[in-house]
């Protein structure tokens, strides 16, 4: 099954059709989000690709998540430190009015200053575009509508197996950002450990996930 991201990547290119003509692809991504009431490619549709992609990758999509940008910041787990393939919504014109943008977290510049963000109606199509970070309202990371399975201890630093994959995606769901899951219990993954292992205060912080570490997961996803 393709991931969220790889979903997205495909549709680059995608664009409006001017005129009394549409594009039927994007209306399909309209049926698939459940907007039956889109019937042009003129309505604002940034929030109902991502929906379409997240409704592909079997991710969870909340009641709440509407055709408006900023419905996605309830989406999912609110995260400090992104990866490719979480949500980044935006604000435009004023913060506090109701008017954003929501799309795909790519990568920040090199200076931080602007935000790689793969999106639906960007500049009428489907694109990779920087957009100012000064005007992140959030990053969210949707969680899959299956149970999330924790692996059994023990997994320490230099394990290589699905199990570590396992581990790594429930790390990114609660937060605690190990990068691109790739089965591999590097430096990042390791991190990740010592940062649960600090959240919990009383668990040895030795970047080793075993009996505790296990037990203290189960009880975050719990609640």
């Amino acid at each position: 099954m393709k991931t969220f991201l790889e979903h997205a990547i495909s549709q680059i290119g995608t664009t409006e059709i001017s005129g009394n003509k549409h594009n039927d692809i994007i209306l399909g991504y309209a049926k698939e989000a459940g907007y039956d009431w889109v019937n042009d490619d003129e309505t604002p549709w940034c929030s109902i690709f991502v929906a379409a992609m997240a409704t592909r990758a079997g991710l969870r999509i909340p009641q709440s998540i509407n055709a408006m940008a900023r419905s996605w910041l309830k989406a999912g787990v609110a995260i400090q430190e992104p990866i490719p393939g979480d949500v980044v919504v935006f604000y435009r014109g004023d913060v506090a009015s109701i008017y954003g943008h929501v799309g795909i977290f790519m990568g920040f510049n090199k200076s931080s200053t602007k935000i790689y963000t793969l999106g639906g109606n960007q500049a009428n199509s489907v694109n990779i575009s920087a957009y100012s970070a000064s005007k992140v309202l959030g990053f969210i990371r949707l969680q899959a509508t299956s149970n999330i399975q924790i692996p059994p201890p023990k997994l320490c630093k230099g394990d290589v197996s699905t199990q570590v994959g396992m581990l790594q995606q429930v790390l990114n769901i609660l937060g605690f950002n190990c990068g691109i899951i790739d089965n591999h219990y590097g430096n990042k993954t390791f991190t990740a450990i010592v940062h649960l292992q600090q959240h919990h205060k009383q668990i040895e912080q030795n970047g080793i996930y075993d009996v505790q570490e296990h037990d203290y997961i189960e009880t975050l996803l719990q609640s």
